[in-house]
């Protein structure tokens, strides 16, 4: 099984939930999908106000792929699905990402310790790659934290039943070693 949690990028808008993303104006798009509509005609121009609320969006969407490209980059091999944008539409027509997500895998390797810990300090990497990482990608990390400090004892415990002997074949040898005749024990000849 599977487990799977998302990091978000910070959350440069008010949160929305999927019904009231629409009456918001925003949508979300798998990446590949990230480009800007271009609706606006070039010799339409805009107010300031709206201009300055058209550099905010860019700014915001320059901020959210960063983010996002930092756990894509930190999380190779972990990500799944890719990036998922939340989008505005802007003033000018166009669409700006103002939220983000990226799927991690945060399962433990199955039956085998010293590979979850390895998996669980990339999973934190992947989580606080962003420069400012979101409360999310914090919840993550810790998660990871805790799944591999998990598998460290689990791994401290396998390591020191390993190296306790094996009392079946220790009762073995002593009992084969009593049987065989000691060369420092003193001998008596019963043939005489």
């Amino acid at each position: 099984m599977i487990s799977e949690i998302n990091l978000r990028s910070n959350s440069f808008e008010k949160p929305f939930s999927n019904s009231s993303k629409k009456e918001a104006g925003l949508s979300t798009k798998e990446i590949g999908s990230e480009k800007p509509d271009s609706d606006l005609k070039s010799s339409q121009k805009l107010d300031e106000k709206k201009q300055q609320e058209v550099n905010e969006l860019k700014s915001t969407d320059a901020k959210v792929r960063a983010h996002e490209a930092a756990h894509l980059s930190a999380g190779s091999g972990l990500v799944s699905g890719g990036v998922s944008y939340g989008y505005k539409t802007g003033p000018d027509g166009k669409q700006y990402a103002v939220s983000g997500e990226v799927g991690i895998d945060t399962s433990p390797v199955a039956n085998d310790p010293d590979a979850t810990i390895r998996k669980m300090e990339r999973v934190k990497r992947a989580a606080l790659a962003p420069s400012d990482p979101s409360s999310q990608d914090r919840s993550v990390a810790s998660q990871a934290e805790s799944i591999k400090m998990s598998a460290q004892k689990e791994a401290s415990e396998k390591k020191q039943v390993n190296a306790q002997p094996n009392t079946q074949a220790s009762a073995y040898q002593k009992f084969s070693n009593a049987s065989k005749p000691d060369s420092a024990a003193p001998k008596i000849d019963l043939f005489a």
